[in-house]
């Protein structure tokens, strides 16, 4: 609930509750870019976010640009950009040789991952997953970067309650790890490669409710798996 006196405090399971609110791992603060070109203007805006307390930063690639030769597009939209450092989130319809290409310029310590939005059809679900697990699969060595992407926009943007919007979002979370651990993949690989999106509404402390008690089910849910928490 998104409020308590004092009077429920002795039926709540508050250690439950506050175990699963910690530090790491963390909610970013993710503002979100679309660029169709790579302009002076776009990476002065990203640095500028970054500069003014930005986690990360949510880019979202126009598809009509190619943006993977190596002294294309995108060098120039990240340029003075520490990959190393800085978690970028890329939203693509490439998103295999955008993974390639990263990989080549930050092999080893590339942080943030790759949000591929679920199909509009459900007739290519099936696809969409594998294509997902071969993106996992290929990036293992990047433990920092993550390839499966779960958010709850869509059903909160649907007129899903809080409730459902978690629900859904779990479910949807539970029918991708069955298909990725069928694939060949353990658990242990696609738990560290996990990343949550949340969609927040105007209800404050709904928002803030739903947020921690997304936690509190998260836990809950990956102990159906074995698995301790997201890495």
């Amino acid at each position: 609930d998104p409020y308590y006196t004092a009077s429920d405090l002795d039926n709540l399971p508050l250690d439950t509750i506050q175990a699963a609110q910690k530090q790491s791992p963390g909610w970013l603060n993710a503002p979100a870019f679309t660029t169709s070109a790579a302009t002076k203007t776009d990476n002065e805006l990203m640095r500028t976010s970054l500069h003014k307390g930005a986690d990360a930063l949510i880019i979202t690639l126009a598809s009509q640009v190619d943006w993977f030769s190596e002294t294309g597009p995108l060098s120039r939209l990240l340029h003075g950009i520490k990959l190393s450092e800085t978690p970028l989130f890329f939203r693509t319809s490439q998103p295999q040789q955008l993974a390639d290409m990263l990989g080549r310029i930050v092999p080893y310590s590339l942080k943030g991952g790759i949000q591929t939005p679920l199909p509009a059809n459900s007739s290519t679900l099936t696809d969409y997953y594998q294509s997902i697990a071969n993106l996992t699969r290929s990036t293992l060595d990047a433990t920092s970067f993550r390839t499966i992407s779960i958010g709850s926009e869509s059903f909160h943007n649907a007129g899903a309650n809080a409730v459902q919007e978690l629900a859904f979002t779990l479910s949807l979370l539970a029918d991708q790890y069955d298909f990725m651990t069928d694939s060949g993949l353990s658990i242990e690989q696609i738990v560290p490669k996990t990343m949550i999106s949340v969609a927040t509404g105007t209800s404050y402390f709904m928002e803030i409710a739903k947020l921690r008690a997304l936690r509190v089910l998260l836990n809950r849910f990956l102990s159906a798996y074995n698995v301790a928490d997201l890495a």
